[in-house]
């Protein structure tokens, strides 16, 4: 992967914009055998991560574990994979007096640990772009993401709900432009990043 690939997972996978504020997404997996579905290794490394020291010294606008365990729901198939990704970042931030908030876990200590993430959600090959544009062609559109990866375009195109403004938001989610399945983000965690269709890329191949 890319040096600006690994820059692009990190801003859009483990941070995502709502409403112009920044929303840490903490990443974690998913699976059977805890509560609602979450399974103990995600809850344990949602803990874990929780606990760390960028979350607990900068992020305080939302409950970590809330936002933790909703991204873990999007990425279930990709599981193992999350919670490996989540304990290296955890350990990946070191502390300064004051805390540099605006200095997220290092990203190129994690490189193998986000590769592996990566291969997982995306399977058509390495990721080379992802961007993302608010609006779109359609009303009511929010939110338009496309990562192309191994020649093929994934795209997450999520919507208002109703005439309501903001989360929770619909998402129809693409490969090469054909819909693969829907899905809702309730909330800005993934949004941006790896939010619901992620489960839906991961089984594409």
């Amino acid at each position: 992967m890319t040096t600006s690939a690994r820059r692009g997972l990190l801003v859009l996978g483990m941070m995502s914009a709502c409403g112009g504020q920044a929303v840490l997404e903490a990443p974690g997996g998913g699976g059977a055998g805890g509560e609602g579905g979450i399974s103990v290794a995600t809850l344990s490394a949602c803990t874990v991560w929780c606990g760390g020291p960028w979350e607990e010294q900068c992020q305080h606008d939302e409950p970590c574990m809330d936002r933790c365990l909703e991204t873990a729901s999007y990425l279930e198939p990709c599981a193992p994979e999350y919670e490996v990704a989540l304990l290296c970042y955890a350990t990946a931030f070191v502390p300064n007096d004051p805390p540099a908030c605006d200095t997220p876990p290092d990203a190129a200590a994690c490189e193998a640990e986000t590769d592996a993430l990566m291969a997982c959600v995306f399977p058509a090959g390495p990721c080379e772009l992802g961007q993302c544009v608010a609006g779109g062609p359609s009303p009511g559109a929010g939110l338009v993401c496309d990562r192309l990866c191994g020649g093929v375009v994934y795209t997450s195109a999520c919507g208002q709900v109703g005439s309501g403004a903001g989360f929770p938001m619909d998402c129809v989610c693409q490969i090469d432009g054909e819909t693969v399945g829907s899905c809702q983000n309730v909330t800005g965690n993934g949004s941006a990043g790896l939010g619901c269709c992620s489960e839906y890329f991961a089984v594409s191949e």
